[in-house]
């Protein structure tokens, strides 16, 4: 199977791994923050939302033109989306699979995110703020539910449904 990350797209500076040499393999197009509100503007995105992250906040959306070439194409296109997100996904394209991908807890959730050591804490608490009270209430709409807390395991898991899902 041939599969290709697919990109949305973020107000956020980019993390120091993600170099413009390693533009590929970067889920983000990075936006100035008046990209990204002209494209609202313009209903240019699929769907969208705000991180308040204390004391500023940064955009994160899908495109619907990126969406559109993601569907037309014959590559298996996969998406690191909003809950939200992908539930709007699945239903405008009902053939399209989505996976929530489950944390072993809001705590391990908390960890992970400090020791990767990628954003600030104010950025940390409202990714966990918005996991606890929006993201969770989700998982009951998508195709699978995959417990992430062991990485081979997960991924294994991930395989296995693409391989259900997509294979001949």
């Amino acid at each position: 199977i041939r599969t290709k990350q697919f990109k949305t797209c973020t107000t956020r500076q980019p993390r120091p791994n993600e170099t413009e040499q390693d533009i590929n393999l970067v889920p983000y197009h990075f936006l100035t923050r008046e990209e990204f509100i002209q494209g609202i503007n313009e209903n240019l995105f699929f769907e969208f939302y705000e991180l308040n992250k204390g004391n500023h906040y940064d955009y994160y959306g899908t495109r619907m033109s990126d969406l559109q070439e993601a569907v037309s194409s014959d590559i298996l296109n996969i998406a690191v989306l909003d809950p939200e997100g992908a539930v709007k996904v699945k239903a405008l394209f009902p053939s399209a699979k989505v996976v929530f991908l489950i944390p072993p807890s809001i705590t391990e959730l908390f960890r992970r995110a400090i020791n990767r050591n990628t954003d600030p804490i104010e950025t940390i608490l409202a990714r966990i703020e918005r996991s606890e009270l929006e993201e969770l209430s989700y998982q009951d709409r998508f195709d699978a539910k995959i417990l992430n807390d062991d990485l081979d395991k997960c991924f294994d898991e991930i395989r296995s449904f693409i391989e259900e899902n997509f294979t001949n």
